[in-house]
């Protein structure tokens, strides 16, 4: 009976650092920043990162619709899963946003939007750190 309790621990512990190993849910250091890239548009949107935090920030000065925050769903070094809320969810798209790092110290931004209730397409910036990284 022991035997079989010490495996189930073991069995347990393997697993939760097999698949659990480096998932969190709140800002890696490695997105720590601000962070701005362009649209097709010609938009500039500015995502704020603050390292160790639930939420983040999206804005941009051209569309209300670009600006809410940037709740952490799923997060690695490399890989940082987020849910954008609109400051105005009744008028513009809610999106699921990763931010995965790119060659040369930049982000790339991708945007899956949940719906086209407002003619939003799907799309992937590429990001670039401003100032000084925290």
């Amino acid at each position: 009976m022991v035997a079989v309790a010490v495996a189930l621990v073991a069995g347990g512990v393997v697993a939760w650092l097999l698949l659990g190993r480096g998932v969190q849910t709140t800002i890696p250091d490695s997105f720590d920043g601000e962070w701005q890239g362009m649209n097709a548009d010609r938009q500039v949107l500015t995502a704020t990162l603050d390292k160790g935090q639930e939420l983040g920030s999206l804005a941009s000065g051209a569309n209300g619709c670009y600006n809410g925050a940037l709740a952490v769903s799923k997060a690695t070094n490399s890989r940082l899963t987020m849910r954008f809320t609109p400051v105005d969810p009744s008028e513009c798209n809610t999106w699921t946003v990763v931010f995965t790092h790119l060659s040369g110290g930049g982000l790339s931004m991708t945007v899956d939007s949940d719906s086209n209730r407002y003619h939003e397409t799907d799309f992937i910036i590429r990001m670039n750190r401003q100032g000084l990284s925290g």
